[in-house]
């Protein structure tokens, strides 16, 4: 973790395991990290105390869909690849867009709060966290929240983990909203000469209120690092998202496209399905903090 090192490494197969770690890092004041896919270590400044690196990996990986809910229970270590994968049989999905997917943890995304470009159309992390349950450093067991979207009277405490690195406590287990997958993607890829006509066509998309699910905006250096971005080199990037009926994306894309000519986009390219769903999750392979 920034350069700190651990003095011993355990891997707990049972969440009573990670109590007895923890209760027994208590009684000998041993500072604890949580580790789950050790993809986003990196947090600005090394720990004051990193004496046990406690990994998620080799507690049961579990992924309990509650399709009539629209929502989902799922373990700490399990991937979110494995999570989106249970959810695609169900017609459903998570809006998280992250790198990493298939070795990053839901515990870890949860610690490092990363919520990624879906975030413009399905609101953040947080906004997705509907229950959890932890083990706190004196070693309880805690359940917050529930299974359901409207299920909290009170302090929201499991939202108090999204972004803690851990700090609070461990993660075992979260309950996350879902989304029905939608019946048409449209990707749209706006190419700028100019920054300040990029920037003035994201400011107007921002408050144009057109349903984009996505609105990236990167620079000539982002561009250069995705492979196959259909863009010229050197340009400034608008990458829009526009997920809903066919109908519907069909307009959005249009007025969006509208207003880049307006603010003196140069070329477009415009990608349907899995072949936009690939350029975004390259996008965020490329350009994006780690997932977790």
């Amino acid at each position: 973790v920034d350069g700190a090192s651990p003095r011993w490494q355990v891997a707990p197969r049972t969440e009573q395991q990670v109590l007895e770690t923890l209760v027994l890092a208590g009684e000998h004041e041993l500072g604890v990290i949580p580790v789950g896919g050790a993809t986003d270590l990196a947090v600005g400044y090394p720990p004051q105390r990193y004496d046990i690196a406690l990994s998620t990996a080799a507690l049961p990986a579990q992924v309990d869909v509650q399709a009539a809910d629209m929502s989902v229970r799922v373990s700490a270590s399990a991937t979110l690849a494995q999570l989106q994968e249970a959810l695609r049989s169900h017609g459903q999905f998570v809006p998280l867009l992250l790198a990493n997917a298939h070795k990053a943890t839901i515990g870890g995304v949860i610690a490092s709060g990363r919520s990624g470009p879906l975030r413009f159309g399905y609101r953040g992390l947080r906004d997705l966290v509907l229950g959890m349950r932890t083990a706190t450093p004196e070693g309880h067991l805690v359940r917050t929240g529930g299974c359901i979207v409207k299920n909290v009277a009170g302090y929201d405490f499991a939202k108090l983990h999204v972004g803690g690195r851990g700090t609070l406590g461990v993660v075992l287990e979260v309950t996350l909203r879902t989304y029905p997958l939608p019946p048409h993607s449209s990707t749209l890829v706006a190419a700028f000469a100019e920054e300040q006509d990029a920037h003035r066509a994201f400011e107007r998309l921002m408050t144009s209120g057109l349903p984009l699910t996505m609105l990236d905006l990167l620079d000539p250096e982002a561009c250069a690092t995705v492979a196959g971005m259909p863009a010229p080199s050197e340009s400034w990037v608008l990458l829009l998202g526009a997920d809903d009926a066919e109908s519907v994306a069909e307009v959005t894309v249009t007025r969006a496209r509208e207003t880049c000519v307006n603010s003196g986009a140069a070329t477009f390219a415009r990608l349907l399905g899995e072949d936009g769903a690939r350029l975004r999750q390259v996008t965020s392979e490329a350009t994006s903090e780690p997932g977790a």
